[in-house]
């Protein structure tokens, strides 16, 4: 995939999805409440730099707030 292709996709409720088709649902505690946690990643074009450091960042974070990571790390890996 190139930067462009990816304009249209998130990642979302444990899976890739275009954008257009992602929903939200109105009861959600990250909606209602604005709590959350996200890891920005450097893809080189190659790999994405410092994967696991960012993916225990994110499982620390998560505890932190009382989150529970609903997805595997490698299925987020392979969807990246």
């Amino acid at each position: 995939m190139t930067t462009g292709s990816l304009g249209d996709m998130c990642w979302h409720n444990g899976r890739l999805a275009k954008i257009d088709e992602v929903r939200i649902d109105p009861s959600d505690r990250g909606f209602t409440l604005g709590d959350g946690l996200f890891e920005t990643l450097l893809w080189t074009g190659r790999e994405i730099r410092f994967f696991e450091d960012h993916m225990a960042r994110l499982g620390h974070g998560a505890s932190q707030l009382g989150l529970a990571i609903t997805f595997s790390i490698s299925d987020l890996e392979n969807g990246l």
